[in-house]
């Protein structure tokens, strides 16, 4: 971490003593600021321009929003939103782990798995074609609770391959629990169950930090909208977020 403060530290200085150097003055001056007569003089001074090939600056941030509308307006709507979150219980990470070392310990470690393994995500959807003829993508990654990265990912297919049908959508979304009539089904079922149930408020869990309108006069109900009621086929909505097939099996 001090390293990294280091190196920031002397990216900033740099550049705060090379404004010539990136032209700082096609961006305005105090005259400008005094014309315009609506800042407070008191609070004026010397202007540092931080350039968009700072990482993590406005200008860089406002350039990837610019970039990442252009592609929009290019190849039109994206076909996917794709969630891909770091599991601390991968093998990967687990077998590199000391005896007494817990996931959230090791941030570098949990890092660098999940940069393989989206690596690879995005080699199956780019050359591999898993949904279809590939255009273009725009993501982002962020770290949430406990440290873990957190993807989320736009994904541009072929307009001759939309995936708003029925059927395109029930080959690569399932909101059903999955047989466990083999290995595969077994292992999947097993991640489903432990990573993407909401059980927090079964049996009507007052305690539980889901439930909404907890007094005396109303009816208690999950804020996350659970339980979900049953769906004999998939459905597409008017807004484009279709209702996914959820049969009562048992």
């Amino acid at each position: 971490m001090d390293a990294w403060a280091v190196c920031h530290q002397n990216k900033l200085s740099w550049i705060r003593s090379h404004q010539a150097n990136i032209r700082a003055d096609l961006y305005g001056s105090l005259a400008d600021t005094l014309v315009a007569g609506d800042a407070d003089l008191d609070r004026i001074g010397k202007r540092v321009v931080v350039p968009s090939s700072y990482v993590g600056g406005d200008r860089f941030m406002q350039q990837l929003y610019q970039q990442s509308m252009a592609i929009v307006r290019y190849f039109g709507k994206p076909s996917l939103f794709i969630t891909f979150t770091a599991n601390p219980k991968w093998v990967e990470i687990q077998k590199q782990l000391l005896s007494n070392e817990s996931a959230a310990q090791r941030p570098d470690l949990v890092a660098r798995v999940f940069n393989l393994k989206l690596r690879d995500l995005l080699d199956q959807i780019r050359h591999k074609e898993v949904f279809g003829p590939w255009l273009g993508w725009v993501w982002t990654i962020e770290y949430q609770k406990r440290g873990l990265p957190h993807l989320h990912l736009l994904v541009f297919l072929r307009t001759d391959n939309q995936f708003l049908t029925a059927d395109n959508i029930d080959r690569f979304i399932s909101a059903e629990l999955p047989a466990a009539d083999d290995a595969v089904g077994q292992e999947l079922r097993g991640i489903i169950e432990t990573t993407m149930v909401h059980t927090h408020c079964v049996v009507h869990n007052g305690s539980a930090l889901c439930m909404q309108g907890l007094d005396l006069f109303s009816v208690q109900t999950c804020g996350k909208c659970y339980q979900r009621p049953f769906q004999a086929e998939i459905i597409i909505n008017e807004d484009g977020y279709p209702t996914y097939r959820m049969r009562d099996t048992g």
